[in-house]
């Protein structure tokens, strides 16, 4: 939600007026910290998920059925919609090809961010249809290495691992790396260090383990001052996830519920739904609130219907095969 909430000013073309990007004079935008605290959840639970069941090839099956088929579904339905927002006749639109190069996101090995003519007028300051979905791919392959992560069942030898890791990530953080065809390395590293994170904190999940990690990565300072900043900031949102985790772990009230996963509905709609909004009422720059309440009710209405139409359906099939 935080990161829609960040898409909500960029579409806009408010990104400065951000809450957060304000207080951290341009540095950090909410969306970003929010994504690093999301790749910290992530590696946690899906390190304990895969720890209960070292399974290999039923990790991967699992991850696949909780992650493609909502996604192929999305694109689809996002296809459909967008002949009733395109400036172009049906004929024109089904056999553009920005059409298929859409379709071609369902691949993972390729993103295209264009419908034919849909979104591409004045009232919107970012083009990309559905822009959110860029980070899946990275995150999936992230997923994957899960099962070559945990390759000794030695706690002890996986920690020093992760740290060495993690500290070569930090150091490689905000350099100039090179762009793969998918994957820019740039962006990898940087989502690899809190996921890595969240992994670590699923071996030893303690608070002194935690800060003395912080503590040795911190010597990265003695080798270059650049790396500061990056340690402070991660190292925050480890300490800010680990207390919440450790405070959600207490609360046994929250499992007495049957709640609704919204996340991963408000992840694949979330972003499309804000621009159909400013397409369909044009006034979400100068009205900002009601623009921000409108596409918030139809962002949760439309991850309901993912969760109970789509996702939970799926999520049967997966409990199958674990």
């Amino acid at each position: 939600m935080l990161v829609w909430f960040s898409h909500a000013y960029t579409l806009v073309g408010n990104s400065w007026k951000e809450p957060v990007l304000i207080a951290t004079s341009g540095r950090y935008g909410i969306g970003t910290l929010a994504l690093d605290c999301f790749m910290i959840l992530s590696g946690f639970l899906l390190m304990e998920a895969y720890s209960n069941k070292p399974r290999i090839i039923d990790f991967w099956k699992r991850r696949f059925i909780r992650i493609y088929p909502p996604f192929l579904i999305s694109i689809l339905l996002i296809s459909i919609a967008g002949i009733f927002l395109s400036d172009l006749n049906f004929i024109q639109y089904i056999t553009s090809n920005d059409l298929f190069q859409f379709a071609e996101n369902l691949s993972f090995f390729h993103q295209h961010f264009l419908l034919p003519s849909v979104f591409q007028n004045q009232l919107h300051k970012f083009y990309a249809v559905d822009g959110s979905i860029w980070s899946l791919p990275y995150e999936t392959l992230l997923y994957a290495t899960i099962p070559i992560i945990f390759f000794t069942t030695n706690k002890r030898v996986s920690n020093l691992l992760l740290l060495i890791v993690i500290s070569l990530f930090i150091a490689l953080n905000n350099r100039n790396l090179s762009r793969l065809p998918l994957f820019d390395l740039n962006v990898l590293v940087h989502l690899s260090i809190p996921f890595l994170i969240g992994v670590f904190l699923s071996n030893s999940f303690n608070i002194y383990h935690l800060i003395l990690a912080l503590i040795l990565i911190n010597l990265l300072n003695f080798i270059d001052h650049k790396n500061f900043e990056s340690i402070l900031i991660f190292g925050i949102e480890a300490i800010f996830m680990y207390l919440l985790l450790f405070s959600l772990r207490r609360i046994k009230v929250l499992y007495q519920w049957d709640l609704p996963d919204l996340s991963y509905g408000i992840f694949l709609y979330g972003f499309f739904i804000q621009q159909s909004i400013i397409e369909l009422l044009p006034y979400a720059e100068s009205k900002f609130q009601t623009y921000l309440i409108l596409s918030l009710v139809s962002t949760i209405l439309i991850a309901l219907f993912s969760w109970y139409c789509i996702e939970k359906p799926f999520l049967k099939i997966k409990q199958k095969i674990a």
